[in-house]
């Protein structure tokens, strides 16, 4: 199966949905929920590379920040807790939860030979005369029929390489997964000789059990596969058990990225929840790769890895001086300063130069709109519990108020920080060397071209509506909407396939 093949739509999470990037089937329609700021529709060009550069990301996120505590609500990638069994006949639904499968299934298969191995009669050079019959097999003959034995079979069996259906179906699933979740991986990650040994395993397996040339696990036709896929792995255990402990940790992964799935009737789903974490930490990377590390005053490093400890410790300091005061911890996205611009657009420290706290922010476009009005953001009144059976109106009047109460809190967030940095650091009242951004994930633009920006100075207000002086704006607060695609795209070029 060529990748154009198979079909799927693009679609951006609506106003007050939940952070979720990945696949998702249901009612056997396929769609590939995209980060704010992405392309959408069915009709998108590149919707496979865009696949694949999501995947890489998540995976990179996935595997780099395994052990760091979070929310069991966010969706991540494991199955923990939530693995089932599926025995409906067409069985489990596409599901990004198979990413992590797929990953190690690819890694495993290193040295295929490893997974290979079988107890069989073991061969020895000590040769007894009592057991000529059994060993004609392997005599070579003189011209007057004499059999000469240069080994016979052992008494005893041994461990041994030998051609196994098992390793074939797994270099045939290995190679169809990184064909779709990971375009492009294979030419430059992949050596040239372990690929053709892929490849020819997974041929000769694919010819054995009759698959057709396009059978794929992605494609529209997948169920029938996937039938003729669990039936081989049937036979393979049942003509050849696993001996050895890779093989059946082979066979464990095999089956259940054949016959298990997540979320039941609702189809599986392939993504994590929380997207806002990865947006997060490949924000941090773009803006330490365009301030420049040593311009970093301080940031919340708990998504940020391969940062010597002495650096660390040094942020950290900042942090706790600066910030953590009246009780709460709080920690900034991240501190620039002080600098000044250079005229080539790089940064460079400056003792006089200006400070600048950023704000990572995972927000529609749409709903940055509430910051960019005419009043600064306010909490709206929470609604009242539906009285009747009708849930749908409170659902949505539910959903404003959150997303005001959020957008209220992260106004006063950044405003606190600005304070304390002024008191704790500066030791001054004049907000003009502290300017302040919100990043929020905007759409692609031309190389080169600045990143659109909203000026936000909201001013008070009078008893009779009217605004006054300038004295009572917001002063260098700015929504910058970054390249969504091409951080995120950067940021998943960092993943290694291979580990």
């Amino acid at each position: 199966m060529t990748i154009r093949d198979w079909n799927f739509a693009l679609e951006s999470p609506k106003v007050g949905e939940e952070a979720y990037v990945g696949l998702r089937e249901k009612a056997d329609r396929i769609t590939l929920r995209v980060p704010h700021g992405y392309p959408e529709g069915a009709d998108v060009e590149d919707k496979h590379q865009i696949l694949g550069e999501l995947t890489r990301a998540v995976m990179r996120f996935s595997e780099t920040f395994a052990n760091v505590k979070r929310s069991t609500r966010d969706g991540w990638l494991k199955a923990e807790g939530g693995q089932s069994f599926n025995f409906d006949s067409n069985g489990p639904s596409l599901g990004y939860t198979h990413n992590s499968r797929y990953l190690q299934l690819i890694r495993m298969l290193r040295d295929p030979r490893l997974l290979a191995i079988t107890k069989a009669s073991g061969l020895t050079a000590q040769f007894d005369h009592r057991y000529i019959s059994r060993n004609l097999e392997r005599a070579m003959f003189l011209q007057d029929g004499t059999p000469v034995f240069d080994l016979s079979w052992a008494p005893r069996t041994q461990m041994r390489h030998t051609g196994n259906d098992m390793v074939g179906l797994a270099c045939w699933m290995a190679l169809d997964a990184v064909k779709i979740l990971f375009p492009n991986s294979a030419d430059h990650q992949i050596a040239a000789s372990l690929q053709s040994e892929w490849e020819e395993l997974a041929y000769r397996f694919a010819d054995e059990h009759e698959l057709d040339a396009n059978a794929s696990l992605f494609s529209v036709k997948r169920k029938n596969t996937l039938s003729l896929l669990q039936t081989a792995l049937e036979t393979c255990v049942r003509l050849s058990p696993p001996v050895s402990s890779d093989a059946r940790e082979l066979h464990h992964l095999l089956d259940e990225l054949l016959h298990y799935a997540l979320s039941g009737q609702d189809g599986d789903i392939w993504g994590l929840q929380g997207f806002y974490h990865v947006w997060e930490s490949a924000c941090l990377e773009h803006a330490i790769a365009k301030y420049g590390i040593d311009n970093i005053f301080t940031c919340d490093d708990k998504y940020l890895p391969d940062i010597d400890q002495s650096r660390r410790d040094t942020w950290k300091g900042n942090q706790h001086r600066v910030f953590a005061k009246n009780g709460i911890a709080r920690r900034p996205d991240l501190v620039v300063g002080p600098v000044v611009k250079n005229e080539d657009g790089t940064y460079r420290y400056y003792k006089e130069g200006f400070y600048l706290i950023v704000d990572f922010k995972y927000y529609a476009e749409a709903e940055s709109e509430i910051f960019v009005g005419r009043k600064r953001p306010s909490v709206l009144e929470p609604p009242l519990l539906p009285t009747g059976e009708d849930w749908t109106t409170f659902k949505r009047d539910y959903s404003v108020f959150r997303h005001s109460y959020k957008a209220a809190q992260d106004i006063a967030s950044i405003e606190a920080y600005r304070w304390l940095l002024m008191q704790h650091q500066l030791n001054a009242f004049d907000e003009s060397n502290v300017e302040l951004e919100l990043w929020v994930p905007g759409e692609e633009h031309d190389p080169g071209e600045k990143d659109k920006e909203e000026l936000l100075c909201w001013r008070v207000r009078g008893w009779n509506d009217k605004l006054l002086n300038d004295t009572t704006k917001f002063n260098k607060l700015t929504m910058v909407y970054k390249p969504a695609r091409a951080i995120l795209g950067a940021y998943a070029k960092e993943f290694l396939l291979m580990g």
